[in-house]
């Protein structure tokens, strides 16, 4: 699992983003929320790539099948 920290990105833009790929999942944490609210988001967005379930700004996220 990656865990990214996106700098510079408005709190109204994104708090957190999962992409639940089977090889390497993703989580991106904005590094502009407070200290509680990345570790939050962080545990959120894990719980969604537990169920695998991708999300991007609250739009399911759906990756391409692989051929």
């Amino acid at each position: 699992m990656l865990v990214f920290m996106v700098p510079r990105l408005a709190l109204t833009e994104m708090l957190g983003v999962a992409i639940a790929e089977t090889k390497l999942p993703v989580i991106l944490i904005n590094s502009r929320d407070r200290t509680n609210g990345r570790t939050f988001t962080l545990l959120h967005e894990f719980c969604h790539l537990v169920v695998r379930a991708s999300l991007i700004s609250g739009f399911d996220f759906v990756a391409p099948e692989a051929a």
